[in-house]
C-alpha cells in the first residue's frame, strides 16, 4: 500500500499543506484562537473571525512564537509554545484528514533551519503521536530543490530562479547543478533582497509601477551573465502578476516562467516520497540551508597505504550529524582533518591538538574522535583518551574544540 505523505510549508504568514500525488491543497493563516467558554480550538481564518466577534483570544505568527519558546495564558490557563502549536497542527490535520487515514510521513519545510526549530517541531509532532522517524524538517531551499528536480529535464537544464514575495519581504532563491563523474550536486542559495517592499503598494497605479521597477532592477542584476531554464514566482504578492508587466516581460525572455503558490509544500512532498521509497527516486545530493557544504576526511593507514577516510560527507544534514570514530594517532602532536568544500581549491587542513599523548610512545593510544555541528559552519570536535589496553590505561582526559569552517 502506498504511503500517505504530507508536505507542509510553515511560516509566520501561514501554513500550506498538500499530499504527495494529490492535487488538493489547504492554506491556513498562522493563527490559533481559544474560544471563550469552550475547549474548542479555531485556526486560520476562523480564528480571526472569532476575534472580530469578540469571542476569543488569538495567538499568531506561530513559527516565531515556537522558535522563541514563548508562553501565553488563555482564559486563565498557561500554554507553552509546544502545546499551542501542537494544537494548531492537530486541528488542521484532523480537518484535512476527515474520513481518511492520518499521514504516514510528515515533511515540514520552514524558511530557515536552526536547532530550536527542528527540536520544537519534532516535539510538536511527537505530542500528536507521530514518531520521530516519520517527522522530517527541511528548509524551503531544500524543498525548492526537490520541486525543481521533480520536473522534466528541460526545466533544470540550466539554473532555476525563484522569487518569493510576501507582505514585507522579497526572497530570491537560485538553484544550479554540478555534475561530477560519480555524483550530481544540486545546490540552492537564498537571499533576502534589500529591495523588499510592502505588497500593498501594488494596489495603486503609482505603487505598482514602482514595485515593477524594483523587481525589474533585481532581475537584471541577479540574472546578469547567467543562463536560466526556468523562473518560479510564489508568495502572496504573486497571486497576480498583471501589476508587473516589465518584470514579467524580462523574466519570460527565453525562459519558462511559473506562478506556483504550492512549490514549497509540493517540494516537501517529493522529499518525503524519496525518503519513504525502498529505492531512491532522486539521484543527487542537495547542498542548501540545513546541509553541510563540505566533506571532512581523516588520513588513515590501510594495508600500508595512506587513504582518506570520510567522516562527514558533503550534503549531510548538519543537525543530525553525531559522528564517533576510534583512531590510533601516528603523531604525538595533533590530529589532521581535511575540509573539502564544493570548490576544492578552498580546501583547508584542521590541526586538532592532542597534547595528552606527549608522554607515550607513538601509536600507543586509542582516541575517541567525535564531531557534531551547531549550524552549517560551526562544529564541535570532542577528543577522549581511551588508553591502550593494560599497557597505558585511560587518563580520562576529554577535550572539546569549537571550529568555524568558513567566515
Amino acid at each position: 500500500m502506498e504511503k500517505k505523505i504530507l508536505g507542509i510549508d510553515f511560516s509566520d504568514n501561514g501554513i500550506l499543506l498538500s499530499f504527495y500525488s494529490d492535487e488538493r491543497k489547504w492554506y491556513y493563516p498562522s493563527a490559533i484562537c481559544h474560544k471563550s467558554g469552550s475547549t474548542e480550538w479555531l485556526v486560520g481564518r476562523a480564528a480571526y473571525e472569532t476575534i472580530l466577534s469578540g469571542d476569543g483570544i488569538i495567538t499568531d505568527k506561530l513559527l516565531s512564537f515556537l522558535e522563541k519558546r514563548k508562553t501565553t495564558t488563555l482564559h486563565g490557563k498557561k500554554y507553552s509554545a509546544i502545546e499551542l502549536v501542537s494544537n494548531f497542527f492537530r486541528t488542521i490535520i484532523n480537518e484535512i484528514c476527515i474520513d481518511e487515514p492520518q499521514p504516514d510521513e510528515v515533511v515540514i519545510c520552514v524558511p530557515e533551519i536552526n536547532m530550536i526549530i527542528i527540536n520544537s517541531l519534532t516535539e510538536c509532532l511527537n505530542y500528536l503521536g507521530v514518531d520521530n522517524q516519520h517527522v522530517h524538517i527541511i528548509s524551503r531551499s531544500e524543498a525548492f530543490i526537490y520541486y525543481s528536480m521533480s520536473q522534466s529535464q528541460d526545466f533544470h537544464n540550466n539554473n532555476v530562479a525563484l522569487f518569493s514575495l510576501e507582505d514585507n519581504s522579497l526572497n530570491y532563491y537560485e538553484m544550479k547543478i554540478q555534475r561530477k563523474q560519480k555524483s550530481t550536486l544540486v545546490y540552492a542559495d537564498k537571499a533576502l533582497l534589500d529591495e523588499s517592499f510592502n505588497i500593498e503598494i501594488t494596489n495603486t497605479e503609482a505603487g505598482a509601477k514602482l514595485a515593477d521597477k524594483i523587481l525589474l532592477s533585481c532581475a537584471d542584476r541577479l540574472f546578469k551573465n547567467k543562463i536560466f531554464s526556468a523562473v518560479i514566482l510564489t508568495g502572496k504578492g504573486f497571486q497576480t502578476i498583471e501589476w508587473a508587466p516589465e518584470f514579467t516581460k524580462s523574466i519570460c525572455r527565453r525562459r519558462k516562467v511559473f506562478v506556483d503558490e504550492e512549490i514549497f509544500s509540493r517540494g516537501a512532498g517529493f522529499k518525503g516520497a524519496d525518503m519513504a521509497s525502498e529505492k531512491p527516486i532522486f539521484q543527487f545530493t542537495p547542498i542548501c540551508d540545513g546541509r553541510v557544504d563540505c566533506s571532512i576526511y581523516i588520513n588513515i593507514n590501510k594495508k600500508n597505504r595512506t587513504v582518506s577516510y570520510p567522516i562527514i560527507n558533503i550534503g549531510d544534514p548538519w543537525f543530525s550529524i553525531d559522528r564517533k570514530i576510534r583512531i590510533i594517532p601516528t603523531t604525538r602532536d595533533d590530529i589532521e582533518l581535511s575540509v573539502v568544500p564544493i570548490d576544492e581549491r578552498m580546501r583547508r587542513t584542521l590541526h586538532i591538538p592532542v597534547k595528552f599523548l606527549s608522554s607515550r610512545p607513538v601509536k600507543s593510544t586509542v582516541v575517541a574522535l567525535g564531531i557534531r555541528f551547531n549550524n552549517a559552519h560551526d562544529m564541535t570536535i570532542d577528543i577522549e583518551d581511551l588508553g591502550f589496553g593494560e599497557f597505558y590505561p585511560s587518563t580520562g582526559i576529554k577535550q572539546t574544540q569549537e571550529v568555524t569552517l568558513w567566515g
